[in-house]
């Protein structure tokens, strides 16, 4: 008995303390100029969270970029934040599925990669679905690679 009260309050207290969590859909890594634009962004201070770990969730960059006044920004702070806004806008659409596919080739592959969206191996293909609703988001992707890495 004792152990069921315990168990109720221990409950009670996370379901009062708890707050949603804004994860994914996450920002994607292959891209330079996105990538260029929310550091930007970042460095002056218009995008408070940390940017130099990613993959980023969208939703804490969204909610940054909704508290952002275009009016105060210079004309190249302004483009960045209209280019992230319009981009977040289109990686966050929500109750539709997307889907993607892509297939890649590398003559000389390299262990060490950078944020750019090199093949991991001499054969890349990859297809994926993606779909977005108001309390959660689902990812599902399949991948296959050709490497001499690992035989």
């Amino acid at each position: 008995m004792v152990l069921c009260a315990h168990s109720r309050l221990g409950l009670a207290l996370i379901l009062t303390f708890c707050s949603p969590a804004l994860a994914g859909p996450y920002v994607p890594a292959g891209d330079p100029g996105l990538r260029s634009d929310i550091q930007l962004l970042a460095d002056h201070g218009i995008i408070k969270g940390p940017t130099s770990t990613w993959p980023l969730a969208w939703g804490p960059v969204i909610e940054d970029l909704k508290a952002a006044d275009a009016m105060d920004l210079s004309p190249g702070l302004g483009d960045a934040l209209a280019r992230v806004r319009g981009r977040a806008a289109f990686e966050t659409r929500s109750h539709e599925w997307n889907f993607n596919a892509k297939a890649a080739a590398a003559d000389n592959t390299t262990r060490i990669r950078s944020f750019q969206n090199t093949p991991r191996g001499k054969i890349e293909v990859g297809a994926g679905a993606t779909w977005i609703g108001d309390w959660f988001s689902v990812e599902l992707n399949v991948q296959g690679v050709d490497s001499d890495q690992d035989d």
